[in-house]
């Protein structure tokens, strides 16, 4: 048959066309992970420095694999007014088997702005380029003459070995609102890709084969969520070629450590599509790293073999801790130093008779413990209560606490810059507190956690809560039940002193004590 191995080329390479439109469109199942093909506007979600790895392989009918590779980086930066701008860009790779390859990167920027304390509002734009190749590695009729194959003579198919580059656009919108402990409670986003419609076709002067625009949704909403456990179901909406399809699932998150500082989480997605593909992956996320892999599978009927088991694997990692942005340039922290230093002077001087009552303040950038600089915080004093037991009646009296008490109760934990660390000193107070309490047993505890108004508030939040439980778990480790604590956060909504001067700032920086009687 003269022209079979030409025609079986050509409609290898229509359905690596198709392939790869749908690859372009983020034909990827965890989402979560690949924010540059599911809403130009979630890429503000990203509050670290971190890179992503994303890739996904899926057979095709002729035998051979369908794998895109994407590589991706983001950069978040923080203003003063907690709005916020992240910068990202990625590379992908997929080839097409042996015939076609497509290759190409794209930038993106989203600007996050805080419509109150728990939510904020995104925008996001992204564009690229990429790059279609056909390959040549075929037999055409042009190099068959009388039965024989002369692999030197030219192949007669014009479109093998050509390439044609596109440019790609896309936009979208993202709002999310977080909890009551700052954690992501709801989101909905809405997005247009391919809004300037590129023309895919290899054909010189043919009809123009456009990639058609498509519009993406998604919402999802935290229903259950407690120490260990927490459900979010979601759905996701396409259109494009006014063609419809629907994502219904749901994440079920599992906590195996509940320290702040080095959480550990599963995070388990049952998604079913409605053209009929269902969809299970399974992620293993930290503070700084996260693992996930999915797998799809057909789960109606129509679907050739060489469809089944499409894998995907995603690898994310977050350089550093970015909560709050850098204070200022070193030459200025160094003139405010000398101006703190004086003035911590004359605050310390009428207090240095009684030296077994005073907590020594270091140098700046230090945590710290500090004398309350507002009105202490109220205490519920004992009152008598009346006993009966059995047949004798005693009054019972509850030791109230004393003077000397109550001022180091007032007294406050403080934190350096953007961290939740304990040095000896804020240990050695806490050890007072601990004697206390250990004491008074009929008191309870709540840790109130603090910041200055650098970085986003979101985060703010975020990191007063670590703070109180840094101080919690100090405690329960030296003999404080759990029960008797309680922990919270007021981020940067309360401050004791200005966030207009580094002295001020590093005063709100603080983890509080209330006491109350059970």
């Amino acid at each position: 048959m003269k022209n079979f191995i030409q025609y079986i080329a050509l409609i290898a390479l229509i359905v690596g066309l198709s392939n790869v439109s749908v690859a372009q469109e983020g034909n990827f199942s965890m989402y979560r992970y690949t924010p540059f093909y599911a809403n130009p506007g979630q890429i503000s979600t990203t509050d670290q420095l971190n890179f992503m790895l994303n890739s996904r392989i899926q057979p095709l009918n002729t035998g051979e694999n369908l794998t895109t590779t994407i590589v991706s980086g983001y950069m978040p930066i923080h203003f003063s007014n907690n709005h916020k701008l992240v910068v990202g860009a990625n590379v992908s790779s997929e080839q097409n088997a042996s015939l076609l390859n497509s290759n190409g990167g794209m930038l993106a920027v989203s600007y996050s702005v805080p419509l109150n304390d728990r939510s904020e509002l995104s925008l996001g734009a992204q564009g690229g380029v990429f790059q279609n190749k056909i390959g040549g590695d075929f037999i055409t009729d042009g190099q068959i003459e009388g039965g024989v194959l002369d692999p030197g003579a030219g192949q007669l198919d014009p479109v093998l070995n050509q390439q044609h580059a596109y440019p790609t656009l896309s936009s979208g919108i993202y709002y999310r609102l977080k909890d009551a402990n700052y954690q992501d409670k709801a989101f909905i986003g809405v997005s247009l890709f391919n809004m300037i419609e590129p023309n895919i076709s290899f054909v010189e002067n043919g009809d123009a084969a456009k990639l058609p625009m498509s519009i993406k949704t998604i919402a999802g909403y935290k229903v259950y969520d407690n120490a260990t456990l927490s459900v979010s179901p979601t759905v996701r909406w396409i259109n494009q070629a006014q063609n419809n399809a629907f994502d219904l699932g749901t994440d079920v998150g599992y906590r195996l450590s509940g320290d702040a500082e080095d959480f550990k989480k599963l995070i388990l997605s049952l998604w079913y599509n409605s053209n009929s593909i269902g969809v299970m992956s399974l992620a293993y996320e930290q503070k700084r790293i996260a693992v996930g892999v999915s797998y799809d599978i057909p789960v109606g009927t129509g679907f050739n073999m060489a469809q089944n088991g499409i894998f995907e694997f995603a690898i994310s990692y977050k350089l550093k801790n970015s909560k709050q942005a850098e204070e200022t340039p070193r030459a200025i922290l160094k003139e405010e130093s000398v101006q703190q230093e004086e003035v911590e002077n004359e605050i310390e001087q009428p207090q240095r008779k009684e030296v077994e009552e005073v907590v020594e303040i270091e140098e700046a950038e230090e945590p710290q413990i500090e004398e309350p600089v507002k009105e202490k915080p109220e205490i519920k004093e004992p009152v008598k209560k009346e006993q009966k037991v059995k047949e004798k009646a005693a009054e019972v009296t509850v030791q109230p606490l004393t003077e000397k008490e109550k001022e180091t109760l007032a007294k406050t934990v403080r934190f350096k810059l953007n961290s939740d660390d304990l040095n000896e000193d804020s240990k050695a107070f806490i050890d007072q507190v601990i004697d206390i309490l250990s004491k008074k047993e009929n008191y309870n505890i709540t840790l109130i956690g603090h910041t200055c108004n650098l970085g986003e508030s979101s985060f703010n939040g975020e990191l007063g809560m670590d703070r109180a439980e840094i101080v919690r778990d100090y405690m329960v480790a030296n003999g404080i039940n759990k029960t008797r604590i309680s922990t919270n956060s007021k981020g940067e909504t309360d401050p004791i002193a200005t966030n207009e001067n580094k002295l001020g700032r590093e005063k709100n920086r603080r983890v509080e004590f209330e006491v109350t009687y059970q």
